[in-house]
């Protein structure tokens, strides 16, 4: 599973609702990244983080970048 949907579902929130709080165009751009179709973009991914960081979950950046693009 991503990793981003994995913290999303601890978030209990819906892609369009990740998408729009982190102010990305809403559930198209979340699928995306769940799905592998394109990566993140460093700066969605601090969005991203820090909307998981709002809802009490726990997660640093390491944590949501895909594994094929880590070093």
């Amino acid at each position: 599973m991503c990793a981003i949907k994995r913290y999303r579902e601890i978030a209990n929130l819906t892609q369009e609702q990740l998408g729009i709080a982190a102010g990305l165009s809403g559930q198209a751009a979340i699928s995306n990244y769940e799905l592998g179709i394109r990566t993140p973009k460093f700066k969605h991914l601090i969005a991203i983080k820090n909307v998981f960081i709002e809802k009490g979950v726990i997660v640093t950046l390491e944590d949501l970048i895909p594994k094929n693009h880590q070093k």
